[in-house]
Order: structure tokens, then C-alpha cells, then sequence
């Protein structure tokens, strides 16, 4: 069976070009592949990040499927596939001039298992023809600009993108999983009775991290204008950026009033302050179903030992996420073992890499042997 005359496969640079209603209806409820998210990382990246959108659509403008493409030059960003691939070895790995970059990559930034989107209408054998479609002009613009093509963070749940990947012999690794809290709880209380099950101690030391935040002075509340505090957001989450990972956070200071301006009630920022003193912030993207814990920041030296960051990273985004009904709250990778004394279960990831030149899949495809039993060896076992 083949692709319909009547479908026409397009590229844009901007996602205002496309019709934002029928793009949202395709993202499954992630708010991180929704076009929100996606116009604010146009506007406030601060790396050379340059997007391209794949659409697949009818002869009368429906959308039947997307992808999101990024072209990415090498730069000093966490999440960049040099990073994703080298870890500490990028920064000497770059001195000897060795590099994955650029490339072409597909994933919305952050985003989990959100590759190619399709329409509720696309059904049956049309699903994977539809796939394999957009998999060919999304190969078609990597090999118009001498890139490679990199897919990341794929998820288990994306079978048809997986067959055709591994059909057309892309390289693979395992990546460290990603972090699920299914949420069953009515309430915040509930889910601390249920912490039993992970530790006969596990429900009083979550309150005692949350009365010493109080004891220590402390309050969590929303900041319903970033704009007044945008130096101090982005501070924070630069301090975090660096202490953890080496770089400079990758948005400029109109971030945070960029991601209201396009997300709306889809955002929450919420900051610890003692007194007027603001020394920590989280934001949590979400949608009706999920929530997505984004980025934390915490000024370590202005917290002490008050437990702002468990709050912030934890309590917070979980007792939100139960209070509007969501059914699953998603976190980033690492700290995997409080992830599961909280009651975190842990979802597979894999990236796809096919280079442009010939000669670099023989060590392309050892290092990433090497990089799958490493990822395996310090990450927990997946629990779909």
C-alpha cells in the first residue's frame, strides 16, 4: 500500500506556519511536543538550534502527521547529542576535534516518545506508511544538507517508528530511562500513606523534608510574573545548569515570560522565599492528563539545609499534579534511586543514529556498545 496522491509532505521553519489547534490534537497530551513549548523554544534558545517542522498533509490543509526537527551545530548546551553520547568525554572529545555534531536531530526538546505525530483520522496500515513517509523526508532534508540524523529519547510505546528505524539500520544505544509517577491518589495525604510501601519510613522522613522547609522559614509559592524576578529565574537555573552539568542554561532571560506568554494556564513557576528572598524555582509544564516536573533551580548557599530542592523537585510537582486530576507526572533522568523511594517507576529510553559518512559506523557502532552497558549498568531496571 502506498502513500496517497493526495498527501503532501512539507517542511517549515516555524511552527506559527502550521495550525496550532490541529498540531495539539496529535501530541497525545504532552505538553512538551505541543506548539506552546515549541514556539517558546524558537523564541528564547540561546544555542544555534534551528527548527525545521515536517508535516504530512491532506489536499484540503488537515494535518495527518508531524515530526519536529532541530538542526544543531556544536555549542556549550546540556542536552545536545555530543552531550547525550560523549558525557564527560564531549569537552576532550571536542579538543580533538572529534564531534556527532552537526547534525539533524528529531525530538522536541525534552520531550519523551513524541517523534512523528499523527492524526487521529490515520488508522490501520496507514499508521506505519504514514511513518515511513515522514521517515523519508525527514532522511530527505538530513542528506540535502550533508547531516547526519539522530533520533532521541525514544520510548517503547513508538513500535512502528522502532521497526522502521531498525528496517533501515540505524545505529542504536540505550539510554538512561526516563521517570514516571502514575498518580492513583485523590490526595496529598493518600499518596503519603501509600510511601509505606517503599520504605516503613519513607512517609515521616517526606514530612520531615516538608516541616523543616517550614520551620526554616520558607514559603512555595506561585510567581505569577517571571518578568519581575527574570534575573534571579535565570541565575538560578544557571547555578543548577553549571554545578551539574558544566554549561550555561540554555535560554536567554525572556524565557520566563516567553513560556507564560505562549503556554498559558499549561505553566507553573513557583519559587522558595524566605522573606522576600528568592532562592529556588520549579517549573512544571502540564496538560489535563500529565505534568511535566521542567526545571528546578536551587541557590544552595541561600537554602542551607531547609530542603528547599526535595520540595521543589518532589513535593510540590506531585501534590499539583494530584490536586488537578493528572494521571501521570514525568521527571527527567538520574537521582533514580529517590525517584523510587518516592514511587517512581522507569520507563526505557533509545536513541537512533545514522551518520552521513560511511566510515564512522564501525566505531560509531562500538561506542555505542560501550555506551549501552554503561547506561544499563548505572541506570535502574525499566518498569513499563
Amino acid at each position: 500500500m502506498k502513500l496517497s496522491a493526495d498527501i503532501e509532505l512539507c517542511t517549515y521553519r516555524k511552527i506559527d506556519r502550521i495550525d496550532h489547534t490541529q498540531w495539539d490534537q496529535m501530541t497525545g497530551d504532552n505538553p512538551m511536543a505541543g506548539t506552546g513549548w515549541l514556539r517558546a523554544v524558537e523564541l528564547t534558545f540561546n544555542g544555534r538550534l534551528r527548527p525545521l517542522y515536517v508535516t504530512a498533509e491532506s489536499s484540503s490543509g488537515h494535518l495527518l502527521g508531524a515530526a519536529v526537527c532541530y538542526i544543531a551545530d556544536k555549542g556549550p548546551v546540556i542536552g545536545d547529542f555530543d552531550h547525550m553520547v560523549l558525557g564527560r568525554l564531549k569537552k576532550p572529545a571536542h579538543r580533538l576535534g572529534l564531534s556527532f555534531m552537526p547534525l539533524l536531530v528529531c525530538c522536541p526538546l525534552y520531550a519523551y516518545g513524541r517523534h512523528i505525530l499523527l492524526s487521529g483520522a490515520v488508522e490501520g496500515e496507514r499508521k506505519q506508511i504514514l511513518v515511513a513517509a515522514v521517515l523519508d523526508h525527514i532522511e530527505k532534508e538530513a542528506r540535502s544538507r550533508s547531516l547526519a540524523l539522530a533520533f532521541t529519547n525514544i520510548t517503547s510505546n513508538e513500535r512502528l517508528l522502532i521497526q522502521e528505524l531498525e528496517a533501515r539500520h540505524y545505529l542504536h544505544a540505550h539510554d538512561l530511562p526516563q521517570s514516571c509517577l502514575d498518580i492513583p491518589w485523590e490526595t496529598f495525604d493518600d499518596y503519603l500513606l501509600d510511601l509505606k510501601r517503599h520504605g516503613k519510613h519513607m512517609r515521616d522522613n517526606v514530612k520531615k523534608e516538608m516541616n523543616r522547609l517550614k520551620r526554616k522559614g520558607v514559603d512555595i509559592r506561585p510567581i505569577t510574573d517571571p518578568s519581575a524576578v527574570g534575573p534571579r529565574l535565570l541565575a538560578l537555573l544557571d547555578l543548577n545548569s553549571r554545578r551539574h552539568n558544566g554549561v550555561p542554561f540554555m535560554f536567554n532571560r525572556d524565557f520566563f515570560a516567553t513560556l507564560q506568554d505562549c503556554m498559558g494556564t499549561m505553566v507553573e513557576i513557583y519559587g522558595a522565599f524566605r522573606g522576600d528572598d528568592l532562592h529556588g524555582v520549579s517549573i512544571q509544564l502540564s496538560s489535563r492528563t500529565e505534568g511535566h516536573v521542567a526545571f528546578v533551580g536551587v541557590d544552595h548557599a541561600a537554602a542551607g539545609n531547609d530542603h528547599s530542592y526535595f520540595n521543589l523537585f518532589f513535593y510540590e510537582p506531585i501534590g499539583r499534579a494530584i490536586a488537578k486530576g493528572q494521571k501521570h507526572l514525568y521527571f527527567d533522568r538520574l537521582m533514580y534511586p529517590a525517584k523510587r523511594r518516592r514511587g517512581c517507576r522507569f520507563i526505557d529510553t533509545w536513541f537512533f543514529y545514522k551518520p552521513h559518512r560511511k566510515n564512522r559506523e564501525l566505531l560509531t557502532t562500538i561506542w555505542f556498545g560501550i555506551l549501552t552497558r554503561w547506561n544499563r549498568r548505572i541506570g535502574p531496571v525499566a518498569e513499563q
